[in-house]
């Protein structure tokens, strides 16, 4: 793993930074390669080995200060911003067209229907249709109105 010890600004060059990197020979290259494709990358000192038997090695690098390091790979995606509203918009729209050809669909069965009755069961569904709008619209402000409901315990 690299290790990136803390930096120390030089008095001599304002705004460059000098750290040491620890590492891998491998993990320096990425290191030093993805600093360089950043273009935050000043220089880099040889590799030296931090002791004979072991494989680390130690780079001192000077690279920007105030230039972010981020790598270019980790940054997310942007998408356009207006692919979220088109899709917002067209599943509403969706929706919409589906309840207005449902409701069409359902009005013209039930009047397909309510043609082949006789005259007395339509005039029954509409004063159903009417007490129903009544008991919701009662219920809906709280008040009783006197047809047992079970709210108020009226009797």
């Amino acid at each position: 793993m690299t290790l990136v010890v803390q930096p120390s600004t030089q008095v001599d060059q304002p705004g460059i930074v000098r750290r040491r990197a620890i590492g891998t020979p491998e993990e320096i290259k990425v290191a030093l390669d993805l600093l360089a494709r950043s273009g935050t990358l000043v220089s880099a000192s040889v590799p030296r080995q931090v002791a004979p038997g072991d494989p680390r090695v130690i780079v001192l690098v000077r690279v920007r200060d105030g230039v972010p390091t981020t790598h270019p790979a980790s940054r997310s995606a942007r998408r356009p911003r207006w692919v979220k509203p088109l899709v917002i918009s067209g599943s509403i729209l969706a929706v919409l067209a589906g309840l207005i050809i449902g409701g069409y669909f359902a009005v013209r069965q039930v009047v397909t229907a309510a043609s082949g009755m006789p005259l007395a069961a339509v005039g029954f569904l509409a004063v159903v249709a009417v007490l129903v709008l009544l008991v919701g619209a009662g219920r809906t402000k709280g008040v009783c109105m006197g047809l047992h409901c079970s709210g108020c315990g009226h009797r």
